[in-house]
């Protein structure tokens, strides 16, 4: 007797080869619909939650922050961030010299107090600020001599 899988023609092979098992067949036009529709999902949330860089106000609260903390290199990036993106900002000035001052970069200090004040003069903390570092300061280059900026 022959073996009947040496037979030719659709007798031969009665089952059918299936690729996708059986009963996904017919949903595989929806589920690739669905993966397509959640991948695109996906990629707009991902672009939508980029993060966006924090405003001035944003900057100067965080500053703040981590000058209180103690973290005044910190909090000096941030608030010389502040100035270069609004130069007009004297609260910016006035909190970037009083992380200057913190540092140890009293010349540096001094030149933000006074564009402070040029800038709001009516702000009495600002003004506290200036009066007195400028009676330490000048006490200080007096004692010290010609300053200059800190390493």
């Amino acid at each position: 007797m022959k073996n009947p899988a040496w037979k030719s023609g659709p007798a031969a092979f009665p089952h059918r080869i299936r690729l996708v098992p059986k009963g996904f067949a017919g949903r595989l036009p929806i589920v690739l619909i669905r993966s397509a529709a959640l991948g695109f999902l996906l990629a707009a949330a991902a672009c939508g939650s980029a993060r966006r860089e924090p405003t001035p106000e944003q900057e100067l609260r965080y500053g703040a922050r981590m000058g209180r903390q103690g973290f005044w290199r910190e909090a000096r990036f941030r608030f010389e961030s502040v100035v270069a993106r609004e130069p007009g900002n004297a609260r910016a000035h006035n909190n970037l010299a009083v992380s200057m001052e913190a540092g140890g970069d009293f010349a540096g200090a001094f030149d933000e107090y006074k564009k402070a004040v040029a800038l709001d003069s009516a702000d009495k903390s600002i003004h506290q600020n200036y009066t007195r570092f400028a009676e330490f300061y000048s006490a200080y280059t007096k004692k010290v001599g010609k300053v200059s900026p800190a390493p």
